[in-house]
């Protein structure tokens, strides 16, 4: 499997910035002589710490026959053979509460996955990137699954779901 160039570019860059304003401001009560040793800073800090490890192993991945989606918790394979359509829209997850609002900078610069599997619609928002990850993305799925409709969002070629549902 080879990972597509860039798409795990944001995972990273968010835990970084996480773990520099977190990791910072509990490393003030870890300075000797101002209290006992806080182990639930400790701990926090260690939990931050492998969170931005996990970052590094993020992404979307392709194979010939295989889709593995990496995210925060979990990684999923999908069969190239049972993807039905794929969409690539505005960001709408756990950073930005789910908002799906062109004034929201996440969910107008950033893009997701969103995929049609067996008649299922499933989103991953972890897979989180910017246009040129995401025409990055749909290239490599299209030059291994041809057959796989494109129903961008707003963001994309064509008007998505969410649009829709936005304008009615």
């Amino acid at each position: 499997m080879r990972r597509i160039k860039g798409t795990r570019r944001a995972s990273i860059w968010f835990a970084l910035v996480f773990n520099v304003f977190f990791d910072a401001a509990l490393a003030v009560p870890v300075a000797p002589d101002l209290r006992p040793f806080p182990w639930m800073a400790l701990g926090f800090a260690s939990a931050l710490l492998l969170w931005l490890v996990r970052a590094f192993f993020m992404g979307v991945l392709i194979s010939d026959r295989t889709l593995r989606v990496h995210g925060w918790y979990h990684a999923r394979d999908f069969p190239l053979e049972s993807i039905e359509r794929l969409e690539i829209d505005g960001y709408s997850g756990g950073l930005n509460g789910n908002l799906q609002s062109d004034i929201d900078p996440f969910y107008r610069y950033g893009r997701m996955l969103v995929l049609r599997i067996n008649g299922k619609e499933k989103e991953f928002p972890a897979a989180l990137f910017s246009r040129r990850t995401a025409d990055r993305v749909q290239e490599a799925l299209l030059a291994v699954a041809p057959w796989i409709r494109l129903t961008s969002g707003e963001h994309g070629s064509v008007r998505g779901k969410r649009a829709k549902r936005r304008d009615q």
